[in-house]
């Protein structure tokens, strides 16, 4: 999918908006995990910035996303990598 980040709730978590398929008039949010962005192929928390100067909000990228089973304000969606499960992140910026 595309998207473009919106913005961050903290160091670890941050946020992006989407459309569902390109006919969409609504965007979708989803939320990420830092520790999970890449830039050129390297891992973004490993370099000395904060995440929000290497991946800053306005920035469009490719990434896949779920639906999580339990949504909170407006975020259903959740960016991860294949067989993890983030359905615990509502608790951790909620």
């Amino acid at each position: 999918m595309k998207g473009k980040i919106t913005g961050y709730f903290s160091e670890h978590y941050g946020l992006l908006e989407f459309k569902l398929r390109e006919t969409d008039k609504d965007h979708q949010l989803a939320v990420f995990h830092t520790r999970d962005a890449h830039v050129f192929g390297k891992k973004a928390y490993k370099m000395r910035d904060p995440i929000w100067k290497k991946v800053p909000a306005g920035l469009n990228i490719y990434f896949d996303a779920r639906e999580m089973k339990k949504g909170f304000r407006g975020v259903k969606y959740h960016v991860r990598k294949p067989n993890d499960s983030w359905d615990h992140v509502a608790s951790h910026i909620s």
